[in-house]
């Protein structure tokens, strides 16, 4: 498994995790549906079904929007501590908190999303788009000299 699996896959059951703790709060309809859509957005990457990465992007955006209003007239700290709230500003600025650990995840994705696209571009394509549409060297340029490339994907 490699570090985007790896990574989405851990962001996607955090943010179950989160969901599900979700349940217990005093609002769980706003706030179940905000963390779930954060595992919906890892998930898809770790299965390789992901949009475009500028999806990510504007999700993130949206994530930190909320963020800036939830935000507590007077912070008061997020005291992980004790789970019982203290106060509202103390609520508030977890809510943010958590808004804001979504924004990262997403705008990490969309990164992680467009590596992936990145990195299958170039002559290594342009070869396999070649060898798949049933191409064939006219002569070996260069006859003796081996490769791995040679070796594993371009037969003829």
């Amino acid at each position: 498994m490699n570090v985007q699996k790896i990574i989405s896959l851990s962001l996607t059951l955090l943010f179950l995790l989160f969901a599900y703790f979700q349940l217990n709060d005093p609002d769980p309809e706003y706030w179940t549906p905000i963390y779930l859509v954060a595992a919906l957005g890892c998930g898809l990457v770790f299965f390789n079904k992901a949009p475009a990465s500028m999806i990510y992007y504007a999700i993130a955006v949206i994530y930190l929007i909320g963020a800036f209003f939830q935000w507590p007239p007077q912070f008061e700290g997020v005291l992980f501590g004790e789970m019982k709230m203290r106060s509202l500003n103390i609520e508030l600025a977890r809510e943010s908190l958590g808004l804001v650990i979504c924004a990262a995840s997403m705008g990490l994705m969309g990164v992680l999303k467009s590596k992936k696209k990145r990195a299958r571009s170039g002559w290594d394509l342009a070869f396999k788009k070649a060898i798949a549409n049933g191409n064939e060297p006219e002569n070996d340029m260069f006859e003796d000299m081996k490769n791995e490339f040679d070796d594993t994907e371009w037969n003829w």
